[in-house]
């Protein structure tokens, strides 16, 4: 009978493992095959990231005035690993045959014929995507261990169909990054992993110049120090507890902090020496772009010159990336303050412990973000995951609460109260998902078209190439999909339109170094 037990036991973890690692390559698979129908939505990620890389690893791209050596406010650290992926690809595609080279143009939207850079292109969007991707999973295999699978299971379908994720995935922006980091960081701490995740948090904010992202780590430094104290865990063992008991506490509690501390400190600094060490190479000098970028944002008024929204930008972009789910999610907390205290749960629990630090973090940032008067989408990107889990944990809640008075008051019902559970929960999810996956389709159909013209375009130079190309664009620059999409013969120019501020410069062979400041035609200036 023994033996049967274990039989069966072993043959339902196999069958769990392989529902398990289908999700996964299904969900990797769907963000490789969607990252390049998604929109590039946002300027700042062409000229402030793609085009940057296009000069680390071709000579030439579109230099922003945050990149000339006199302010120095972007970071070489967060495009050096984009510069090598796109090198290590172009190393992959001059030794792939035709055949297969043209069978991964067809499965990355992008024909052949066209070129390889764009192809290049597509393939570094393809990798951010994965990334974002495992970055999911990693958090939904720690909710299901931690929380609750069912909870785990909404949360991932709430995100992998979310507009909102859809254009994030794939996005070459430090917002999106954070967002990815921020997902393993607090999947190793509710897993009990503090110090895996206070690492991850300081590369986020260290690493990819938005040091603003750091309000979002604040939770997980002050979850690491009390636990640290004695004062909460996730969980203790007994021997744990028992071995501490017989110790003087105090001189253990500020030893453990003492070594947090420290070791906190330690990685910060190898963090950092390594990001100034990459701006040294690129800068010519020592420098800190996080630093200047913090300082220059906070000076006063440094983020005002452009972008100034009302909060209900915020509201209508939220709830357009993400619908109910959205609404949902900022109603989490306060509907699992009302179970704790209607249940009398203490708030040393485990899951409402692990609930609190993915919850919380999104109230922070929305207090200290939502009052600033320089607004736009990206700075939403971290709290999307967050608004997930929460309308997760929402719906789980309420569908356990409408099953049991369904049950109470209906006891002949032929639905137990899982059955009546998922049932509930299927219905609320249906009508987001569908509006989640209209709103993406949407997004392709009237927002992809700069990317499709100038892969025609591309294709067009390619054949007729006849000298030095100069593609010339006017009021809409913006849409400028990056000099990815153009041959190796061809650069822009920017004619005169309506708008009248600074526009980005052709980087010269100096790149960000004081030498490049007397050979640009134009003086870049802070003030737009």
């Amino acid at each position: 009978m023994a033996a049967a037990q274990r039989r069966d036991r072993r043959t339902n973890e196999a069958s769990l493992l392989q529902r398990g690692a289908s999700v996964a390559v299904l969900v990797v698979a769907l963000r490789i095959g969607l990252a390049n129908l998604a929109p590039i939505s946002d300027c700042d990620e062409v000229y402030n990231y793609w085009e940057p890389v296009h000069f680390l690893r071709f000579g030439t791209g579109m230099q922003t005035w945050e990149y000339a050596p006199q302010y120095a406010l972007r970071t070489y650290a967060y495009l050096v690993p984009v510069a090598m992926i796109s090198k290590a690809y172009d190393l992959l595609l001059s030794v792939l045959p035709t055949p297969l080279l043209s069978l991964l143009g067809r499965t990355l939207s992008q024909t052949v014929t066209t070129g390889i850079k764009p192809l290049q292109f597509n393939m570094v969007r393809a990798t951010l995507a994965a990334m974002m991707a495992l970055s999911e999973l990693n958090l939904h295999n720690a909710i299901s261990d931690k929380i609750s699978p069912s909870v785990a299971n909404w949360f991932l379908i709430a995100s992998v169909s979310s507009a909102g994720m859809f254009h994030a995935a794939p996005a070459y922006l430090p917002s999106s990054h954070v967002m990815s980091c921020w997902m393993c960081s607090a999947a190793a701490q509710i897993r009990g992993n503090d110090a895996e995740a206070i690492v991850l948090g300081l590369v986020a904010v260290l690493g990819f110049g938005w040091p603003f992202s750091a309000v979002l780590f604040v939770t997980t430094g002050v979850w690491a120090v009390m636990k640290a104290a004695g004062f909460v865990g996730m969980s203790r063992s007994s021997k744990e507890a028992k071995r501490n008991r017989g110790k003087s506490s105090s001189s253990l509690d500020v030893a453990a902090i003492i070594k947090l501390l420290l070791r906190t400190a330690l990685h910060a600094a190898v963090i950092q020496s390594v990001v100034m060490a990459i701006d040294y190479v690129h800068y010519g000098k020592i420098v800190s772009p996080t630093l200047n970028i913090f300082i220059y944002n906070t000076k006063g008024q440094g983020d005002e010159l452009y972008g100034i929204e009302p909060l209900s930008y915020y509201i209508k972009n939220i709830f357009l990336n993400l619908n109910f789910v959205s609404v949902l999610g900022i109603v989490a907390l306060p509907v699992l303050g009302v179970k704790a205290l209607v249940q009398n749960r203490q708030a040393n629990d485990s899951t409402f412990s692990a609930k609190m630090l993915l919850l919380l973090p999104m109230y922070i940032w929305l207090a200290i973000v939502a009052p600033r008067p320089h607004k736009e989408e990206r700075f939403l990107f971290p709290i999307y995951p967050m608004l997930c889990v929460g309308a997760a944990l929402v719906v789980d809640e309420v569908a356990l609460f409408a099953s049991e008075l369904v049950e109470r008051f209906v006891p002949s019902s032929p639905w137990n109260t899982q059955k009546m559970k998922q049932g509930i929960t299927i219905a609320a999810l249906i009508p987001i998902v569908l509006i989640s996956v209209s709103r993406s389709a949407a997004l392709v159909a009237n927002y992809s078209s700069p990317l499709k013209a100038y892969s025609r375009l591309h294709e067009h130079m390619t054949t007729v190439r006849d000298g030095p190309i100069t593609v010339c664009v006017g009021g809409e620059w913006y849409r400028y999909p990056s000099s990815f999409q153009l041959p190796p013969y061809a650069n822009l120019a920017f004619i005169k339109s309506s708008f009248g501020g600074q526009l980005p410069q052709p980087f010269t062979e100096y790149g960000s170094k004081e030498q490049s400041r007397s050979l640009q035609k134009g003086k870049f200036n802070d003030m737009n």
